[in-house]
């Protein structure tokens, strides 16, 4: 008789400040075996007591919590348990998500609702006296000034206004989960892929990526690349203890795609590689404090703390758009290769190096950049970037730092990858675009750095068609 599998619950939640980690009740190599033979309630931090209540009141006998099934002070140990992350959240009959707690040792059951309180004393029967407590409900936004002070919505908490909704780890852990009962501080959640409702009454529809994803994506890759950089631009901008952990935080997402570790390179995929090398950061994301020099300080291959190679968004905690779609493009390199090195165990985690290799064409870039943009040109992805030749602008360029204007050339190259047809307004037929990166030298000889991306203008893709192949290699 084949054994059914026991039904669980999960607990997806933040450890708090580092000196709120150092205090997280948490199984390690010392306290294993002292943890077989059993704990006390009372020995754990008040997230997990609140977690085990809820449990309790579920009627699921067992739940999953990961300051109990890792052992922290073994870094292998760390990498094998956390490549079942995937697993663990996908087939947990419901995740219990915690918004509304910002700590370990801040629990989520006990809500005191921000409210005013108003006296009341009747004037026909002096005696009868009390008072009123009032609070605003439904969905009312913090953005609104009658909200201003009060409880955040479901909304809010979950998506921009919590610890919880910021933190990378937590990423994964709500998009996985079949079901999810989201605790704020105001209002408890339930949502699962058909429907989100909340206490206040308010009912809504989640989008195909807020909740247990991939179910349907298996044989139908374009949908599962556009999901998957969709996913990726929204996790970027979290925030991580170790920057280090930029992969890690999402190998259980990437395990699941449906291709193996050979076809991964630290966030891109080998299948879309043109495509999906052609990423830009998201203007709003840039600041004046982003420059050049920290921009290639952060891109050192030899510095101590490696994220991802420059070629890969994981090497910026920005959010990212890409210029072409997986479904139009014309690959306009001769040959791609692109290779990675697993810093531990999971082949779809952190890294140690990586290497990109493109025999393509490349040119100088032909002019500085400028801010050009056309006549009631409203304020967009690129910022209105323009390089010229001979008077005639070529190109639409995107820098990975904050552009100056005139941005100097340098020894900046265009370095094509991509091509579609484009229709141009008055024109009787389609013109062809070309997509590409930007590359600056690094500090190895002969080699590149990935810098930004470009899209041609009308008259810009024979530029590249009056030049040569010739290959580059970029870290």
């Amino acid at each position: 008789m084949k054994r059914k599998a026991p039904q669980y619950a999960a607990l997806s939640y933040c450890w708090g400040s580092p000196s709120d980690s150092a205090t997280q009740f948490k199984t390690e190599k010392g306290t294993l075996a002292n943890r077989i033979t059993g704990f006390s309630l009372d020995s754990m931090t008040q997230v997990m007591r609140d977690a085990v209540a809820v449990t309790k009141a579920l009627s699921i006998s067992y739940i999953w919590i990961d300051a109990l099934c890792i052992v922290q002070d073994d870094r292998v140990d760390w990498e094998r348990e956390s490549t079942t992350m995937a697993d663990v959240y996908r087939q947990a009959y419901i995740t219990i998500c915690t918004p509304g707690s910002s700590s370990c040792h801040q629990g989520f059951l006990e809500r005191k609702p921000k409210s005013i309180v108003i006296p009341f004393k009747s004037s026909i029967t002096p005696e009868a006296k009390g008072s009123y407590n009032v609070r605003i409900g439904g969905r009312a936004m913090a953005s609104n000034p009658i909200a201003e002070g009060m409880d955040l919505t479901y909304d809010e908490l979950t998506h921009d206004h919590s610890s919880w909704s910021q933190r990378a780890w937590t990423f994964q852990e709500a998009v996985l989960s079949t079901r999810t009962l989201h605790f704020g501080s105001f209002e408890l959640a339930y949502q699962c892929p058909e429907h989100i409702r909340s206490e206040a009454g308010q009912s809504s529809y989640p989008s195909e990526i807020d909740v247990g994803i991939f179910n349907d994506l298996v044989s139908n890759a374009p949908a599962r690349h556009a999901m998957w950089n969709e996913l990726m631009s929204r996790y970027t901008p979290r925030h991580l203890t170790y920057e280090t952990d930029r992969l890690p935080a999402v190998s259980g997402l990437a395990r699941i795609m449906g291709r193996g570790p050979k076809d991964y390179y630290a966030g891109l995929w080998r299948q879309s590689l043109v495509v999906d090398l052609c990423w830009v950061r998201h203007v709003d994301d840039i600041g004046p404090t982003d420059t050049k020099y920290e921009l290639l300080r952060l891109l050192d291959a030899n510095k101590p703390s490696y994220i991802a190679p420059s070629w890969s968004w994981a090497v910026r905690r920005q959010s990212f758009e890409h210029l072409i779609d997986v479904n139009d493009y014309r690959d306009e390199t001769h040959s791609v290769a692109a290779s990675t090195t697993p810093q531990g165990l999971d082949p779809f985690g952190q890294v140690k190096d990586g290497l990109l290799t493109i025999r393509g064409v490349v040119v100088t870039l032909p002019s500085d950049i400028v801010h050009d943009p056309p006549e009631g040109a409203r304020r967009s992805l690129l910022h209105h970037k323009y390089v010229h030749e001979k008077d005639r602008r070529i190109a639409q360029v995107s820098l990975d730092w904050w552009m100056q204007d005139p941005e100097d050339k340098g020894e900046l190259l265009m370095l094509l990858l991509t091509s579609h047809l484009y229709p141009f307004e008055g024109l009787h037929r389609r013109v062809r675009v070309g997509f590409g990166i930007i590359l600056h030298p690094s500090k190895t000889q002969g080699r590149y750095v990935r810098v930004g991306a470009f899209m041609t203008d009308r008259y810009g893709f024979g530029l590249f068609q009056r030049s040569s192949y010739q290959t580059v290699e970029i870290i």
